[in-house]
């Protein structure tokens, strides 16, 4: 298929973008480039790189397309709480221009990169959340996000087929890489620190995904017959787990693999958000998790100790680069 792909070049597009390639998919990418593009050095010469803003989406973009994979956006909830408007204007208003657009050009599939962060509540509990469970997002950011998935839902007719991703928290290594993720910064913290801090016990559970797992659900759900995925929502993780035991797996992949001893430093107060998502519907489909948790810290771990990123710069960080970018809005 000819994809086009916006926010190609960032976290998770840029390991996309590459499996795309490998199944034979012809691509053409189109990000604002806020984290620059060099997560696609290694594919530059092989797809269609376009250098533009959702917000002021063009139809050309469209031309000759035959399914879009949507993951620009603002992608966690402190670049949405620092930037609110401007979060819901690339988010919803951004998406909401994308796929009429996409619509319009007779483009049938549509997959949309959504958030298990919808689940959350300020009363945290131990339920497993299915696709089917009733949501009420208010953060800024997971608000954004359920609007569009309501506003693509209702665009879902025989010729458009809108499908929903909501992925667990990313983790592991990219070519535009991120050490703001809980996994990826925990990792990060043990190789500076030798410790990992944990909030109020770690008491709280998490949905993540292994980022290539991550494009690997993409590129399968693409590849579904469009009667079997379209107008649906599917949950994406590689796994739950609760924080205080994540810190713990990384502290023995570290010992068993680098021989490095690593201390967890509880702290009282902190975030204490905590919400369990059931990944079966998307598993029905014949999706299978590969990725290891293991290798996926021996990589990071290994990464950090090359010395080829300099962990000062903001480009690691979403809220330090859009804290440089945007304007902070009360």
């Amino acid at each position: 298929m000819n994809v086009l792909v916006t926010g190609g070049s960032g976290y998770l597009g840029s390991v996309l973008v590459p499996k795309l390639l490998e199944r034979g998919h012809k691509v053409r990418v189109v990000d604002a480039g806020y984290f620059g593009h060099n997560g696609l050095d290694a594919v530059r010469d092989k797809i269609e790189l376009i250098d533009g803003d959702i917000r002021e989406a063009d139809k050309s973009w469209f031309s000759g397309m035959d399914a879009v994979i949507h993951l620009a956006a603002f992608s966690n909830d402190p670049t949405a709480e620092h930037s609110p408007l401007t979060n819901f204007a690339v988010n919803f208003d951004g998406t909401r221009k994308v796929a009429d657009l996409a619509k319009e050009a007779g483009i049938k599939k549509f997959l949309y990169a959504s958030t298990c962060s919808v689940y959350y509540t300020d009363k945290p509990d131990d339920k497993v959340n299915t696709e089917s469970t009733s949501i009420f997002p208010k953060a800024p950011y997971s608000l954004s996000k359920h609007l569009s998935e309501q506003y693509l839902l209702n665009l879902a007719d025989d010729n458009f087929a809108p499908v929903l991703i909501r992925k667990g928290t990313l983790f592991g290594q990219s070519p535009r890489m991120r050490y703001d993720l809980a996994i990826d910064t925990m990792t990060k913290n043990a190789w500076i620190n030798k410790s990992i801090i944990v909030h109020s016990g770690g008491w709280m559970w998490r949905p993540f995904l292994n980022v290539h797992d991550a494009a690997r659900a993409y590129v399968h759900l693409l590849e579904q017959p469009n009667e079997m995925v379209g107008g649906k929502i599917f949950n994406a993780i590689s796994f739950n787990k609760l924080i205080k035991d994540i810190a713990e797996d990384i502290k023995s992949v570290v010992k068993k693999e680098f021989d490095v001893d690593v201390v967890i430093k509880d702290e009282k107060s902190g975030p204490q958000r905590s919400y369990r998502v059931s990944g079966d519907a998307l598993a029905s489909t014949g999706f299978v998790s590969e990725a290891s948790f293991d290798n996926s810290v021996k990589e990071t771990w290994e990464t950090l100790a090359s010395g080829k990123h300099d962990l000062g710069e903001s480009k690691y960080y979403n809220i330090r680069q859009f804290e440089y970018l945007f304007p902070r809005e009360i």
